[in-house]
């Protein structure tokens, strides 16, 4: 895992993806995430909701877009 330290209005750049800083209150970052159309986007809370169908969570390599 690659840990950055990124200032307010600063950007990390991943293949066709970036993240940047737009704010910091406290505790709390708020990030804008710019990616290509099409290209898929999760927060990972949302992939680890079990599925309706069991108790496991869902695994983040697993997750798929349709």
């Amino acid at each position: 895992m690659l840990i950055v330290e990124r200032g307010i209005d600063e950007a990390l750049i991943v293949d066709e993806v970036i993240v940047r800083v737009v704010s910091v209150e406290g505790r709390e970052v708020r990030l804008a995430v710019a990616s290509p159309d099409g290209q898929p986007r999760y927060r990972e809370v949302v992939l680890q909701i079990p599925a309706e169908s069991s108790e496991e969570p869902v695994p983040i390599e697993s997750a798929t877009r349709d």
